[in-house]
């Protein structure tokens, strides 16, 4: 596609790719289909438009094509490209210029475009309609959504992508908006211009798209056919933005992201190496017999399926480097949080997990993000893996030595907290959190002797456990993460800073677990039958007391691995010698 080839190099290998059934490192997707039919605008249907039916309909044809160096060109929609857009913001998007060359090209390529504005996404619900101001205001986002969903229907696709395509092209480089009337008026020169419209039209195309977006703006949006469920919707397309955590400037070919890079060189190679790994990849297909001249019915739903398929576009999925923590060499399975779907461990078990939570509690940030983690152990999702069953174990630390009698208290509660229900850990937190004004420990101890929520027998043993003044370890870390973030969680040691707000999801924890289930699950598998004890093979289950011992363990065993594996050789000697500490 790029002019400018060249092969990737080694330092693009990560020693942790998985590999898909014939042995090429597998690239992951993100799911931007399912869910996508009310926001995302298509704008071709490479089987079902007129402008195609003079392609072969026959995937041997291709093939034939294909071996002599030509365009995989068949009459199926083998490749979508979503391209997400904010036409209002005035930037070029270079998988723009990668659509246009590939339908030039005749390559089999449907184009959706998912148009949402920067500004609604970044603030997370989608602006109010403007009022008109007799076409003279800037246009906006939603002005383009409209635009681009009528001429789809009633110019058809090929139409719209040259609208799309040319309009986004002269409008990237001026450095104030246009009117919207002005906007409107570059769609009816073009299509004018492609003789789509018929001479002398022009005044009435204009004007029968002013009152498109006049009505657009009104407060039942338009025609009963714009607020038909099925019909896509602005709204709707911010949704899908905010669900699946992309924005404008991301683009996806059969799920898997184009680079974001502002270096086309970088960029070029980029798509050229996930054009080659995806034509290969619907290669194979074809020639298993997945894809057919007639089957499957949907091509891109078969396509996004599969164990490196993610429902949203996490932030780890973005890191360039994965990093690795042991936190607290000190802390025991004492200090094990459990929800109360883990506290046995059967032989059903695929992966182990110990997540930690390292929070600044002397800082107000780090109680509340201690808050929202013991949310999610409260109320767990029913799985934390689509496939996999998962035990998953929780810890909370302290960042550093605590300075305030608050924080001590909560950090030596969290040292013991396998010795209390998860509620009422959080019962303690959430009331300290209300009154950390307090100036020595006497005056916390009171406190928590007036939460009511706490049995009588459980409050008297956690004013008696945090009365003895013991200073629990912090952290300990052998280092901070790279962000040298206070607040961060890991899970077997891979590290988490969230973005922002330093709370955490279950979202989040899921997607970790995900990232990192193809090395906990042979882990768990290998070193499991030799911790469990001599009663799992007379009950089959394991007693909440050897499941905390049998958490710790493998999961420190799993981050010190993941530590190895992940540090250059310079220092792994370093690494290792915390196997014969722990």
């Amino acid at each position: 596609i790029f002019e400018d080839e060249a092969s990737l190099d080694e330092s693009n290998f990560d020693p942790d790719d998985e590999y898909d059934d014939d042995g090429n490192s597998a690239k992951y997707r993100i799911d931007v289909g399912r869910g996508g039919k009310n926001a995302i605008l298509y704008l071709n249907d490479i089987e079902k438009d007129p402008e195609y039916r003079s392609w072969p309909t026959s995937m041997q044809q291709m093939f034939y094509s294909s071996q002599f160096g030509g365009a995989p060109t068949v009459r199926r929609n083998l490749f979508t490209l979503l391209i997400v857009i904010d036409p209002a913001s005035n930037t070029h998007h270079p998988a723009v210029d990668v659509a246009a060359q590939l339908l030039n090209s005749q390559f089999p390529l449907r184009l959706g475009v998912l148009i949402v504005d920067n500004y609604d996404v970044s603030n997370g619900t989608p602006s109010a309609p403007f009022t008109w101001n007799r076409g003279e205001r800037p246009f906006h986002s939603r002005d383009s959504f409209l635009l681009m969903q009528h001429i789809t229907k009633k110019y058809g696709g090929i139409a719209a992508v040259s609208c799309l395509l040319r309009v986004l092209n002269d409008t990237s480089d001026l450095e104030e908006k246009l009117s919207v009337g002005d906007y409107i008026g570059m769609h009816v020169a073009l299509l004018a211009a492609m003789n789509v419209i018929g001479s002398g039209r022009e005044d009435l195309v204009q004007k029968e798209m002013e009152d498109l977006l006049k009505a657009g703006e009104s407060e039942g949006l338009g025609s009963k056919a714009n607020d038909s469920k099925k019909e896509p919707k602005y709204e709707n397309a911010v949704q899908f933005a905010l669900d699946k955590m992309i924005h404008p400037g991301m683009s996806f070919l059969n799920g898997i992201p184009l680079p974001e890079s502002n270096d086309m060189r970088s960029f070029g190679m980029g798509v050229n190496d996930i054009l080659q790994y995806e034509q290969r990849h619907i290669m194979e297909l074809a020639m298993k017999g997945v894809i057919t001249d007639t089957a499957p019915r949907s091509v891109y739903a078969t396509i996004l399926s599969g164990d490196h398929l993610f429902k949203q576009f996490h932030p780890l999925l973005r890191e360039s480097n994965k990093e690795y923590l042991l936190l607290g060499s000190k802390s025991d399975e004492s200090s094990l949080i459990f929800t109360s779907s883990d506290a046995v461990l059967n032989c059903d078990i695929d992966a182990i997990f110990v997540v930690e939570g390292v929070f600044d509690l002397d800082n107000a940030d780090g109680v509340e993000a201690a808050l929202s983690f013991l949310d999610v152990i409260i109320s767990p999702p029913e799985t934390w893996h689509d496939s996999k069953a998962v035990s998953a174990a929780f810890r909370i630390h302290h960042f550093a030595t605590p300075t305030k009698p608050t924080s001590l208290v909560l950090s030596n509660l969290f040292c013991h907290a396998s010795s209390f229900d998860v509620a009422d850990i959080k019962a303690v937190t959430a009331a300290l959190y209300k009154q950390a004004d307090n100036e020595d420990v006497r005056g916390v101890i009171e406190v928590i002797k007036k939460i009511t929520t706490l049995k009588k027998d459980v409050n008297d043993q956690i004013v008696q456990l945090v009365g003895k003044r013991e200073i629990c370890p912090p952290a300990n870390a052998r280092k901070s993460p790279s962000t040298e973030q206070k607040n961060f969680y890991t899970a077997n040691g891979r590290v988490y800073v969230p973005y922002g707000n330093p709370s955490i999801s279950a979202v989040d924890i899921k997607m970790i677990i995900n990232l990192e289930m193809h090395r906990a699950n042979a882990m768990t598998k290998l070193l499991l039958p030799h911790l469990l004890p001599p009663s799992f093979v007379a009950t089959g289950e394991v007693a909440h007391f050897d499941s905390r011992l049998i958490h710790n363990a493998v999961g420190k065993s799993l981050t010190i691995l993941n530590e190895i594996m992940s540090t250059s050789n310079s220092k792994s000697k370093n690494v290792s010698s915390e196997i014969s500490r722990n």
